[in-house]
């Protein structure tokens, strides 16, 4: 499902910190193994313009895209640096959603090594944190042109937790839910009769809203395990 182009809008990017090895070189091989993990963008510290060069120039024969720190000169809310040593594993979907709600256009995910891009462990196997960050950025390349348009809806959408964001994207109504909490959190929410009824599809998993229709408004009611976040979308014309 995609929403009209508007010029304004910033593509969403989700990039890998790659640090070459020695730091500083990069290495076609390693830059390889990010591409074929399934990441679609390295996020590179370019304090040298001819390394930088020869950086863009491998990654652009693997259609790796690069950002460097300069480029992504945004507002605090536009770019979120995700530390991975530091994060919650199991509450990131929510931490990531809930700031692309926010804003957030730019995702990086730094797995703090001095060299490479730290998608293995110390046994050479996959980092934990590399399977809740393909699925954040396998989601966010699919659907990039209709999550660069998101803006406030500029309709109420009724609860309590905050932790439900309804936000306009031209075509398009996107209703993100997500509980980054530890324990399950119940959810409802009330939205005007202005709002369609359905059907809302969820771009994470596919699964579809149940939403409750009644005389003054609609309703939807969920109760969300930790760290789960939904990303619900229906089309504003039906």
């Amino acid at each position: 499902m995609t929403a009209a182009p508007d010029a304004s809008a910033i593509r969403p990017t989700v990039a890998v910190w790659y640090r070459g090895t020695p730091a500083g070189v990069p290495v076609a091989d390693e830059l390889a193994r990010i591409r074929a993990t399934g990441f679609t963008a390295v996020m590179w510290p370019g304090r040298d313009a001819d390394r930088t060069r020869a950086l863009a120039r491998l990654a652009g024969e693997l259609s790796l895209a690069v950002v460097t720190p300069g480029e992504a000169s945004l507002e605090p809310t536009r770019w979120l640096d995700v530390k991975v040593a530091e994060a919650a594993l199991e509450v990131l979907p929510a931490q990531v959603w809930l700031a692309i709600g926010r804003g957030a256009r730019l995702v990086s995910f730094d797995a703090g090594t001095a060299i490479g891009s730290g998608l293995e462990d110390a046994e050479g196997g996959r980092a934990p944190w590399v399977a809740p960050a393909l699925a954040i950025a396998r989601v966010i390349d699919a659907n990039a042109e209709l999550i660069g348009q998101l803006r406030p809806a500029g309709v109420e959408a009724r609860e309590a937790s905050g932790r439900l964001m309804l936000l306009d994207a031209g075509r398009a109504w996107v209703l993100i839910a997500a509980n980054p909490g530890r324990e399950a959190a119940p959810l409802t929410a009330a939205f005007p009769k202005s709002i369609p009824y359905g059907p809302w599809i969820n771009l994470v998993d596919g699964s579809d809203m149940a939403m409750v229709s009644l005389r003054s408004h609609h309703e939807y009611r969920a109760t969300l395990p930790p760290g789960d976040a939904r990303v619900y979308v229906v089309d504003k014309v039906r």
